[in-house]
């Protein structure tokens, strides 16, 4: 008996095997849950998106070129408006310097009130930071994609996300301002998150093929669906906190809401009007996706090595969904 086992061999699960020397069991065969890449006609895509490496830590930065040799990119991002075909750099907040004289009045009215303070909800955070011109433009429908329909229940969260600095917004009304956010520079490792997730397993005891369908908390035993089972004093549960309610038996208890993202991954010739940009946010769509991403527009090495840059691309299309919805 492990005194303390892991339940899924994603990047936490695999970090967590890392650090505490303990097993981790995993359903599938391979490591790095939806934060790995797989190939295609020798194009390179990723399960879960545009999995880059945000963050600016060097220290941690270099754990991770330690382990697998690492690119750095400075972000080039848009929000796209369908209503105009026009592209504004992320955050387009910042940006309001390319929009009607009429909008950017109204904009400016609205960022000098004083804050509410009283916001409840992420559609009511994001009325009293951004106002409803704003929102109306592109914060409230976005998010209603981004959340499936969740931004008037849930609590606002990914406030990193949507930079809100006033003085900012207001210098924006009349010229470029300096690119703000946790996502100005990434990073992505030269051979592919494959890479990095395999070069992590190394460091840890990883038991594959190994789903759960059973915890007994009382017992303190974790049964897998090929008969197995594993006693534990301690137990990591990396696998979506959903599932381990179902798994532990937990009835009545009402579930955190949340979403699943379906990820659309294409390989194409690159048409006329495709965007240069590493990612684009829509704030509407007739399918309701709300965000584009262009692999190859990151790194030519997600292209077949004998494509032509200037013709391929290599991207993902993101839409959200309720627990329990399925695309049609």
């Amino acid at each position: 008996m492990s005194n303390t086992i892991i339940l899924g061999a994603g990047v936490t699960g695999l970090c967590a095997g890392q650090g505490r020397r303990r097993p981790v069991y995993e359903g599938l065969e391979s490591p790095g849950g939806l934060c790995a890449s797989y190939y295609e006609r020798s194009y390179r895509f990723e399960k879960g998106g545009g999995h880059w490496i945000f963050g600016n830590d060097e220290d941690s930065l270099k754990v991770v070129n330690d382990l697998s040799v690492i690119k750095r990119y400075t972000r080039k991002a848009s929000v796209y408006f369908p209503g105009s075909g026009t592209y504004v750099p992320y955050p387009f907040q910042n940006h309001l310097y390319l929009f009607p004289k009429a909008v950017r009045k109204k904009v400016e009215e609205e960022m000098r009130r004083p804050l509410d303070a009283r916001a409840v909800t992420l559609h009511e955070w994001l009325g009293d930071n951004f106002g409803s011109t704003l929102c109306r433009l592109f914060f409230w429908p976005f998010h209603d994609l981004y959340t499936a329909g969740l931004s008037e229940k849930i609590t606002p969260e990914d406030l990193f996300k949507n930079p809100c600095n006033r003085a900012d917004i207001l210098r924006g009304l009349t010229k470029p301002t300096s690119p703000v956010g946790y996502n100005v520079t990434f990073a992505y490792p030269r051979q592919g998150l494959d890479h990095l997730m395999r070069q992590i397993e190394h460091y840890c005891d990883v038991r594959y093929h190994k789903r759960a369908v059973k915890i007994d908390m009382r017992g303190k035993k974790v049964f897998f669906e090929d008969g197995s089972e594993a006693v534990y004093k301690k137990l990591i549960s990396t696998i979506p906190l959903s599932e381990t309610v179902k798994l532990c038996g937990l009835d009545g208890i009402e579930a955190d809401p949340y979403t699943s993202v379906l990820v659309f991954n294409i390989g194409a010739r690159k048409g006329a009007r495709c965007p240069e940009d590493h990612w684009v946010y829509v704030p509407s769509s007739q399918s309701g996706f709300h965000r584009v991403g262009f692999y190859s527009n990151v790194d030519a090495s997600f292209l077949p090595p004998a494509g032509c840059t200037k013709e391929l691309v290599s991207m993902y299309v993101e839409k959200a969904f309720l627990p329990g919805q399925k695309p049609d």
